[in-house]
């Protein structure tokens, strides 16, 4: 083919130049004008742009941006995705947003109550932190239909293609999931349990589907989907395990078996509620709570046991008086100590539940604080002094007032 560059070529040539030169392709920042961002996401690639309206009524574009999503990225649910190109904007753009107000515009209307009015606890890790990152930024988030939002559309579907680099962002989000994944109250072999449960489950996998891929219209879900539907921005995929905000959706497969667990204890409808709350969800979950315990003979029986609570009169003295209690965290057992006056609390891991292993840390504690004039306690075995003798010996060597509470009441301990 003959390369040919005659005056037609040219003078195209030279129109162009002036056209990407001159005041309407890009504009000199006035931090005094109305600034608007606007960002959208494909499923490869963020785009944004920075707009300001001039006098005469028309906005002009300052700058524009795009890149691809990383490997990692590209595995985000859909709004995780345009949540992503919001905050990624508005931090490419930060040399001229920070400081002063601005208007955000977005094709995805689920961001709007997301990014204005919804509370953190309402929202999956990953928009919980990206919401997090848009806290140093005063904006107002509207609507703006896809149709209109050409500029920024456009350059998410061809996006700059750059050399893969983990981004800050990207390693923040990934470490605060971990750090959700790794409080949830489960050992990592239940975790890895439960995500097996949900491969195998018909509607865990359909929601799977809907997250990475966007939810259909509402008279399109899946009926095995649709209890699921008012919660549907919710729902997303972390480190593998499908969840409602910091939940875990629990396959139908191990519904009784962790509405035992929650049930566990006797604790009450409001308690069990509370405990699924923290760490469980499938629909229905707070009626079937409710039924099991109205059920229950025991959960009757206690329910009745409702006591008045005495408050502990207050020490005169730091170290005067305090609580100890043991408690479980990842398959190892602790002592805990608080002192009654400053909330002070001491803690010390227990190679074996004895009354022999808690007092050689009691008096590691006590060396360097003080010995107390009371210590109180729960009845468990390491210190009932009808099943051992040893915390009394030990209470009547040094010289300290051991208050043990009653069976039953063992929020008498404070």
């Amino acid at each position: 083919m003959t390369f040919v560059w005659e005056a037609p070529q040219e003078a195209a040539f030279q129109k162009l130049k002036k056209i990407l030169s001159s005041d309407p392709v890009l504009m000199i920042f006035d931090p005094k004008k109305e600034t608007t961002v606007t960002t959208d996401a494909s499923s490869y690639g963020l785009g944004a742009t920075i707009c300001q309206k001039q006098a005469d009524g028309r906005r002009s574009v300052i700058a524009y941006a795009s890149r691809t999503l990383t490997p990692t990225e590209s595995r985000y649910a859909q709004i995780e995705k345009e949540a992503l190109a919001v905050v990624w904007g508005c931090e490419k753009f930060r040399d001229y947003l920070t400081g002063m107000h601005f208007k955000i515009e977005t094709d995805h209307k689920p961001l709007i109550p997301i990014f204005s009015k919804k509370n953190l606890d309402d929202l999956s890790p990953r928009l919980q932190r990206i919401k997090l990152r848009m806290m140093k930024f005063s904006y107002t988030i509207v609507h703006i239909p896809g149709k209109e939002l050409f500029a920024a559309d456009a350059l998410s579907r061809n996006p700059q293609k750059v050399p893969y680099k983990r981004e800050e962002l990207e390693a923040e989000i990934d470490a605060f999931i971990q750090m959700i994944t790794s409080s949830l109250p489960a050992s990592s072999r239940r975790l890895d349990e439960l995500r097996v449960a949900q491969l195998k489950d018909e509607t865990c996998q359909k929601l799977t589907d809907y997250v990475l891929k966007g939810w259909p219209s509402k008279k399109e879900v899946d009926t095995l989907c649709a209890p699921y539907w008012q919660n549907r921005y919710e729902i997303s995929v972390q480190d593998g395990l499908l969840m409602r905000g910091c939940r875990i959706i629990i396959p139908k497969s191990h519904q009784a078996e962790v509405l035992n667990q929650i049930h566990e204890g006797h604790l009450g409808i409001t308690k069990c509620r509370a405990r699924a709350r923290c760490s469980v969800y499938w629909p229905g979950i707070s009626k079937v709570i409710e039924e099991k315990i109205k059920s229950c003979t025991a959960c009757i029986q206690e329910s009745n046991r409702h006591q008045p609570l005495i408050p502990t009169s207050f020490p005169e003295r730091p170290w005067e008086v305090l609580g100890l209690d043991l408690f479980k965290y990842k398959n190892s057992w602790y002592l805990l100590i608080s002192d009654y006056y400053s909330r002070y609390p001491e803690i010390a891991r227990l190679d074996r539940l004895t009354s022999a292993e808690i007092i050689n840390h009691c008096k590691s504690i006590f060396s360097r604080h003080g010995i107390p004039d009371v210590v109180r306690s729960d009845n468990g075995p390491q210190f009932d002094p009808v099943k051992t003798v040893e915390f009394k010996d030990f209470a009547k060597s040094y010289g300290f007032t051991h208050i043990s509470s009653s069976p039953n009441f063992l929020k008498a301990t404070g």
